[in-house]
């Protein structure tokens, strides 16, 4: 690694200019940010180091188990729908409700 901080400030700015980097600043300005640029320099690369290949054994579709195909479904009866949907219908009207109110509210707060 170069060492900037022995480097002339024409040299520096040199430096960035080949990099592409900004040339304006103060030599530690510089200084910072090239040897941020040579730390950084690799970020991203896979020059050297080839990652190592992902791999993952799985086992033959034949051998799975549809471990639901022997469960029971719950019975569904008109009562227990029913029920369901009054429950969820009083929250909905509530919810609407509330909605309405709040934008009545404003718009009355907004008249002169």
């Amino acid at each position: 690694m170069k060492k900037f901080g022995d480097m002339t400030l024409a040299d520096l700015r040199t430096e960035c200019k080949k990099r592409g980097a900004k040339q304006d600043g103060r030599k530690n300005d510089l200084v910072d940010r090239l040897e941020a640029y040579v730390k950084n320099a690799n970020f991203g690369r896979k020059d050297d180091q080839q990652e190592k290949a992902f791999s993952l054994d799985v086992p033959e579709p034949s051998t799975y188990r549809d471990i639901n195909l022997d469960t029971p479904l719950p019975a569904v009866t008109r009562k227990l729908v029913d029920g369901y949907l009054l429950s969820v219908d009083a929250d909905l009207k509530q919810v609407s409700k509330s909605l309405y109110e709040e934008t009545y509210l404003q718009y009355r707060q907004s008249l002169p």
